[in-house]
């Protein structure tokens, strides 16, 4: 993950996925690559998740459809 992925940002008063949400949009704006958008938002969704569930996510990532099949893309993981 990088630097700029780990920015905490707290929506005050908001709810856990508000905060998450917020957390989202401060890394990808002004990003325009898919890639390092979709890599980010991974490990936030990795992290955040297995933080309010007692680290019990396995993985949380993206697949993408391309030319009429199923591609892994960017990941975190156990």
């Amino acid at each position: 993950m990088t630097d700029h992925a780990k920015k905490e940002v707290v929506v005050e008063g908001g709810s856990f996925y508000d905060n998450v949400k917020a957390q989202i949009e401060s890394v990808v704006e002004g990003e325009p690559d898919f890639i390092a958008n979709t890599a980010n938002i991974s490990a936030i969704l990795f992290e955040q998740l297995n933080n309010k569930k007692n680290n019990t996510i396995n993985w949380a990532g993206f697949y993408f459809w391309k030319k009429d099949q199923l591609v892994l893309g960017p990941f975190q993981g156990k």
